[in-house]
């Protein structure tokens, strides 16, 4: 059964909050995310992680993971890690395409022994069928060209009745010309802005790739932009942008159970 909630956001100080035009090189998202590894966990008001962890968290809590197999698709420096952990689970593998990514994920194991790291892409996974019982797999879908591709394979890795969350920027987004931007020092020690290159799939492409691979909606959460982040348009003395896209979409967070 599908249930739709729209929630108002609390946290959303961020690179595309600030509003401010600023001369932005795009990078493919593997050059990104190299770049932007050493200083992921340093950046301040970053909207979309933010944004999603004040709905994921709470997510985590409801689904049991106790003693079962968990897979961080898409892990980049480990950020979910420590909450995870706390839930006790038998095993959690974290899973990126940045080595640098991973090198930072590496620093945040060494309270468990129960962790492992791959090196892999989400269109090829390096498991077995069925071996995981709960499946994590956050802002990375949209930096994927070919979502069904993605999809089947976080299906096949996922055993019948297990579960999955599933976030990305929404596609309105692009539409508006929002970037998942960070800022990056560059030769010399000056600082250069980056944006990361990602495909705006809409949510039929979601719902045509979840129904293909016997995965079913559970939940769908949408967070919108609302009075409680007009302040920062305020600042910015940008509030005719603010009610040009007031109540306009900022992510999709999926609950999926598998068949």
């Amino acid at each position: 059964m599908f249930q739709l909630r729209k929630i108002a956001l609390r946290t959303l100080q961020s690179s595309f909050g600030k509003l401010r035009k600023r001369s932005v090189t795009e990078l493919e998202p593997f050059d990104a995310y190299q770049l932007w590894a050493p200083n992921y966990d340093k950046t301040e008001g970053n909207a979309l992680v933010f944004a999603e962890e004040s709905i994921v968290r709470p997510m985590l809590k409801t689904i049991p993971i106790q003693g079962k197999a968990v897979l961080d698709a898409a892990c980049g420096v480990g950020r979910y890690f420590e909450l995870l952990h706390s839930y006790r689970p038998r095993i959690v593998v974290g899973m990126d395409f940045s080595p640098r990514m991973i090198e930072q994920a590496i620093k945040k194991l060494t309270y468990s022994s129960s962790t492992s790291l791959q090196l892999a892409k989400l269109e090829h996974l390096p498991f077995r069928e069925e071996t995981f019982d709960f499946l994590l797999c956050t802002l990375a879908l949209d930096h994927v060209q070919v979502l069904h591709s993605a999809v089947a394979e976080l299906s096949r890795v996922l055993r019948s009745g297990g579960s999955m969350i599933i976030s990305s920027f929404h596609p309105h987004g692009k539409v508006l010309g929002w970037q998942r931007s960070f800022c990056a020092k560059i030769q010399g020690g000056r600082s250069r802005w980056y944006a990361v290159k990602y495909y705006p799939h809409p949510r039929s492409s979601y719902s045509d790739a979840f129904i293909s691979n016997n995965l079913d909606e559970v939940n769908l959460y949408i967070p919108i932009i609302d009075e409680s982040i007009r302040p920062y348009y305020e600042q910015a003395r940008r509030l005719d942008l603010y009610y040009r896209i007031e109540g306009s979409p900022l992510l999709l967070i999926y609950e999926l159970r598998k068949q």
